[in-house]
């Protein structure tokens, strides 16, 4: 007998009547208690050749055979194969050991142990230790530090947002506890999700519209299924939805020198409506941002937008300009916009038109501008404390709320801020990562949308 039967052995016997794994069970649970064993009968294409032998020996399908036995045996026990669950030839799935799954491995694990779960409200889980308190607070997940909140000031909701790292889309309620997931798709895990991923919380139909960076854009529902989906390498920062159910969205990453796409719409199968790269708009080298001549993108557009009127507003970061596309043609340019990000909807007020954006210069702020008037200068409607680290640096999303508050976000910070300019509410994620950190090992805020309740 070779000395892997016997370990396999000592575990469970092959009359299933003895062996480790039954003292364990019996020294850790009652007679209601349902056990779950997961395993991996499996390991990844670039294992190291000795486990590759190991499972090509047979003992793992041995051990996995035994207690499948076991568990049909025994309704409180579950056995869980992870080869049903991990691809072998996704790296993502796994470790760089090749054995031994990943987190995002683990969450798939998870989620799949989550969902049979559900399915079987008789189930009662029990762990060793634990209150019914403990428990409950274990089960809750809660990101971030709530630092100001000004109950009687806030825009009441929830926030959506790409947990970058972990591969999810999540809500959170205004104190960051998680209130709803669903894992990103499989075929869009890869995108560039550093580079400006985009968040849009559709109301009528409460679904997620995703831009994914450099792969593309899906629309998902709270079951986590895909309503539309389309892949393209010439996305990011932005993405609408139309009424008509087209899509219209910009490339922050135009390579330059090589007139890619920029401002692109397409219909809901994927077909090409329009599409328009550097030459459309016409930009003068004078007026570039001298901090951005060496960026690898040329224009950096960031935003784009439908106007009430139909005409089209696009943010171009790299010059410093929002410009207002009709019928075709540019008719509009607001220059010296510093940075711009995220330009708005056009708003009356006192009978005069005004739009606002998010000003990247010193100090950051939140701007507003007549629409009116190309020449007029900018009023500073409030600006974030600090230096490049500061955890509001770079102000990114700029959304208006019900209630006339702006919702912003900056690399670690969410908040809103009232019309007048006070800081009302305010999220601090310490755990995320700033902008000036290399470390992709992080979830990475670009923007985050509101989730009216």
């Amino acid at each position: 007998m070779s000395c892997l039967q016997q370990k396999l052995n000592s575990f469970i016997s092959n009359d299933l009547k003895s062996g480790a794994f039954l003292k364990l069970k019996k020294e850790n649970s009652k007679a209601n208690t349902k056990v779950f064993i997961i395993y991996t009968s499996i390991v990844a294409t670039h294992a190291p050749n000795s486990w590759k032998a190991l499972v090509k020996s047979g003992i793992g399908k041995k051990y996995s055979d035994r207690m499948e036995k076991y568990s049909s045996s025994h309704e409180n026990v579950q056995w869980i194969d992870a080869a049903n669950i991990l691809d072998k030839n996704d790296k993502d799935h796994w470790l760089k050991d090749g054995f031994h799954p990943s987190s995002f491995g683990y969450e798939l694990i998870i989620s799949k142990l989550s969902n049979m779960i559900q399915k079987n409200n008789k189930i009662t889980l029990h762990t060793k230790g634990f209150t019914n308190e403990k428990l409950a607070e274990a089960q809750s997940e809660t990101l971030g530090e709530l630092i100001t909140n000004k109950v009687e000031k806030i825009q009441k909701g929830n926030i959506g947002l790409i947990d970058s790292y972990n591969k999810r889309i999540i809500e959170i309620d205004n104190t960051g506890k998680v209130v709803w997931e669903t894992k990103i798709p499989l075929e869009f895990k890869k995108a560039y999700w550093n580079g400006g991923a985009d968040i849009e919380w559709l109301s009528n139909s409460d679904t997620f519209l995703i831009a994914a960076p450099r792969k593309g854009f899906f629309e998902i529902n709270r079951k986590g299924e895909i309503l539309n989906s389309c892949k393209t390498k010439f996305i990011s920062h932005d993405i609408d939805k139309l009424d008509d159910g087209s899509f219209i969205f910009v490339n922050g990453w135009d390579e330059k020198g090589k007139k890619e796409p920029i401002l692109s719409k397409i219909s809901n199968n994927c077909e090409i409506l329009m599409s328009k790269s550097e030459d459309f708009f016409k930009m003068k080298k004078a007026d570039l941002q001298p901090r951005y001549a060496k960026d690898r993108a040329n224009l950096h557009a960031n935003a784009v937008r439908i106007l009430k009127d139909k005409t089209i507003m696009v943010s171009v970061r790299n010059y410093d300009q929002v410009v207002i596309i009709k019928n075709g043609k540019i008719i509009k340019r607001f220059k010296k916009a510093w940075g711009v990000h995220d330009p708005t909807n056009i708003y009356k007020e006192n009978d005069k038109s005004y739009f606002y954006y998010l000003n990247r210069g010193r100090p950051q702020s939140i701007n507003k501008r007549s629409f009116e008037n190309v020449e007029a200068k900018p009023k500073k409607i409030w600006s974030s404390n600090g230096g490049r680290k500061s955890a509001w640096h770079p102000l990114r999303t700029l959304e208006k709320l019900k209630n006339g508050n702006w919702l912003i976000t900056g690399s670690q910070k969410i908040g809103q801020v009232t019309s007048d300019g006070e800081l009302v509410w305010e999220l601090y994620f310490p755990e995320f990562r700033h902008q000036k950190d290399k470390n992709k090992e992080k979830t990475y805020i670009y923007k985050v949308t509101f989730i009216t309740k």
